[in-house]
């Protein structure tokens, strides 16, 4: 018998499911309330079937009401996103728990604070199944209450769209809990949405240093998953005991996204990314499918050992972060790969902080000169500290004329141990530079006024100190869960030992009046222009006055910087998204993923949202992770060349905490300096405001980097020669620089 009922309940349905909800910063208004309990009353039936729930331009959002499952039709392209893969149970690789999972909208880790017992919970098996859950539907998407019985939790998420993005919100401060034992860890949002099968092509992209791309079906199934914090790891983490990595780039901008045959979105973190882990699965790893999204840490855990027990502390008190929001924006045709991706969310950052585009990028050669170091040196028989000079100031003009001799004619300098409390290991309190640098006819205040240069004083240790007494390391440091004053240790690049005495963060409740105490200091010396690096760069949770977290000392470094803008040009160093709008300048922006065993290519994403908002330098090339490729890839991604350079011998830094620059006397490497100048100076008159259209690999080994002017640069990092499809040549391990042209017309070689 045909049922013709079914259409008319469908749009019953449609119709009852109206009305509004409040939510942290927004109202989402909603509709009456439907359980999925079978009660007298309830318009649910057994049908599992999708039904329009809102739409915005090109953007359709379809829920069903009996899975929670939903899916995005963009109709610009005809691509649909579904929240779990349609055939998760048909699955042959995935295990039962990772088939629930994939049916999952919100993936939960916990811990039994009763029974230590560490595991995870799904809303398909916790709640959609047992139909313990509530929907209501939003003028713009629909909410949805998941309790879970067993955990005696309550955890709402809303769907919704809006500017023509869809976004997902877990609303964190609704959560609701009964049963003090369970110790929510991390809620993961949308774990498959958008998950690639094994017949699609594509790519899942991480922000992960300036950008790379984890292939589908790229064979890498023994490969360890990619899971990295947004921001770079907790550094309050690290106590007494550090386990030495391999030197890996941090994610600093809050996005991933996925490319799945002819159509991709960007995911940008909006709301919790301070808190956030990017974590990413190629096909056949834990299932069929590749599949990238977000972890968010809800409460903190911190393991003791204790001889052979184990002694966790569980973060407590208020939730202070109002949600975790994720947003999906989707590309279709030429927009839909990691250029588009790109595109997408420097638009975003435009739009969010105001930023306004560079008239034409003028090149630089970027110098990064070490004052002083501290070294301890033995004076009448006793041991005794004493800084050391390996640049004074009147050696930094020495340096700046020998290259201007040879033609370089813009030059930024970031001047790094220069301070009398930074090198002492102090806060910093004072603009004074150090009296041993202050040397010969030359002096600081000559180099702060110098027009030839764009000369930086750089304060790299604004949030630490080492130096002080028992009141300010016991009462105004930072502390972990427990409430004991953080302790770490810096470590000799290379060796792995630990540099004697360990540093403190300093508690975030004195950050803002630590900040101001500098920035006045460093201002009444008539600075006018500051490189800065750990209030870019670093974040940290603190205790010791509630929860601090992440987010919040976040906030005040966006705060500080802001009082900073007004009085400093600042430069920074590979800054974090949030403090972007603050950078005058923008030094060592990374230039390389961290090569992670997942990982299949490296892109410049980093660089590419940056070009043409910033100017900014690749890492010191002297000291680069890529070696004689480090000016290739300053060429590919758009950067400036930069070198870190002292004017003394290398003998000066053996045995102190500047080892590593054993390499860097700047007579070593001026002539080259001068000569990369000229390239980037070169390229510079081609490319307009240095803003980037696109970037691709045409053959193996061979990338094409095209501004918005047209003006492309092919580099060959191969050994022999490669001739282009339009017939130019592009010379082994070198560039080739083609005039502007149509930003479109990139002739394709096949990609080996």
């Amino acid at each position: 018998m045909k049922r013709t009922w079914l259409p008319l309940l469908m749009a019953l349905l449609a119709v009852l499911l109206l009305g509004s909800c409040v939510s942290g910063n927004f109202v989402l208004p909603m509709a009456q309330a439907f359980t999925g309990k079978k009660t007298e009353g309830n318009y649910f039936t057994d049908e599992e079937t999708y039904l329009l729930c809102t739409e915005q331009g090109d953007l359709h959002l379809y829920v069903n009401p009996v899975t929670t499952h939903f899916y995005v039709e963009n109709k610009k392209d005809g691509s649909k996103w579904f929240s779990s893969p349609e055939n998760s149970e048909e699955d042959s690789f995935a295990d039962g728990m990772y088939k629930m999972e994939m049916a999952s909208s919100l993936i939960v880790s916990y811990v039994n604070s009763q029974t230590q017992e560490n595991s995870r919970f799904n809303t398909n098996t916790g709640s959609v199944l047992d139909k313990d859950f509530e929907l209501q539907r939003l003028y713009n998407g629909f909410r949805i209450d998941y309790h879970f019985a067993e955990y005696q939790v309550t955890i709402p998420l809303c769907v919704y769209l809006e500017d023509n993005t869809l976004k997902a919100e877990v609303l964190t401060k609704e959560i609701k809990q009964e049963n003090d034992d369970i110790h929510i860890g991390n809620i993961s949002v949308l774990p498959f949405f958008g998950a690639g099968e094994n017949k699609d092509e594509g790519y899942l992209f991480v922000a992960d240093g300036a950008g790379g791309l984890i292939h589908f079906n790229n064979g890498k199934h023994a490969a360890s998953a990619y899971n990295r914090p947004v921001y770079g790891r907790e550094p309050t983490d690290v106590l007494e005991t550090y386990d030495l990595d391999l030197e890996e780039q941090n994610i600093c901008l809050p996005v991933f996204g996925i490319q799945r045959n002819n159509s991709a979105f960007v995911a940008v973190i909006e709301n919790g990314a301070a808190q956030a882990s990017v974590k990413a699965y190629t096909n056949m790893q834990q299932t069929s499918y590749a599949n990238i999204y977000t972890d968010f840490v809800f409460r903190n855990t911190l393991d003791y050992s204790l001889g052979n027990i184990d002694a966790p502390v569980y973060e407590k008190g208020e939730v202070t972060t109002p949600s975790f929001r994720v947003v999906y924006s989707f590309l279709s045709g030429k927009d839909a790969d990691y250029n588009g991706m790109a595109r997408k969310y420097k638009s975003y950052l435009k739009e969010k902080y105001d930023l306004k585009e560079a008239d034409r990028l003028e090149s630089a050669l970027y110098l990064e000169l070490y004052g002083g170091v501290s070294k301890t040196v033995s004076r009448l028989g006793f041991q005794t500290e004493k800084v050391i000079s390996l640049t004074n100031t009147s050696q930094v003009k020495t340096i700046v004329d020998a290259l201007k001799e040879k033609g370089v004619d813009n030059i930024v300098v970031n001047y790094l141990n220069w301070n009398d409390d930074e090198l002492a290991k102090k806060s910093i309190h004072s603009g004074s530079i150090a009296g041993s640098l202050n040397k010969g006819e030359y002096k600081f205040k000559d180099l702060l006024q110098s027009e030839d240069i764009a000369f930086y004083p750089a304060l790299y240790n604004l949030t630490t100190f080492e130096t002080s007494g028992f009141f300010k390391r016991t009462f105004e440091s930072a502390t972990d869960i427990s409430g004991v004053a953080v302790r770490a240790n810096r470590y000799a690049p290379g060796i792995g030992t630990a540099l004697k005495t360990p540093y403190y963060f300093i508690t975030a409740k004195n950050l803002p009046v630590e900040l101001k105490k500098t920035a006045d200091a460093v201002a009444d010396k008539k600075i006018s222009k500051l490189s800065l690096s750990d209030v870019g760069n670093l974040l940290y949770n603190d205790y010791r006055n509630g929860n601090v977290k992440r987010e919040n000392v976040q906030l005040l470094f966006e705060q500080s910087l802001a009082e900073y803008d007004v009085k400093f040009n600042v430069m920074l160093n590979h800054p974090n998204s949030y403090a972007l709008p603050y950078a005058h300048e923008v030094f060592a922006a990374p230039t390389t993923s961290s090569g992670q065993d997942l990982l299949d290519e490296e892109v410049p994403f980093y660089n590419m949202v940056l070009s043409g908002l910033k100017r900014y330098s690749c890492p010191a090339l002297n000291n680069s992770a890529v070696g004689d490729d480090g000016f290739l890839k300053a060429l590919e991604t758009g950067s400036m060349a930069a070198y870190t350079w002292i004017y003394g011998e290398a003998s000066l830094v053996k045995n102190t905490e500047l080892s590593f620059l054993s390499s860097s006397n700047y007579r070593t490497y001026i002539d080259k300096a001068a000569e990369q100048y000229q390239t980037t100076n070169a390229i510079a008159q081609k490319a307009g405001n240095g803003s980037i259209y696109s970037h691709e690999k045409i053959s193996k080994g061979v990338y094409c980097l095209t501004y918005e002017t047209g003006a492309k640069v092919y580099v060959n990092y191969n050994e022999m020669e490669y001739i282009l499809k339009s017939g130019e040549t592009v010379e082994k391990r070198s560039y080739l620089l083609l005039e502007g042209g149509n930003r479109d017309d990139t002739k394709k070689d096949p990609v080996v």
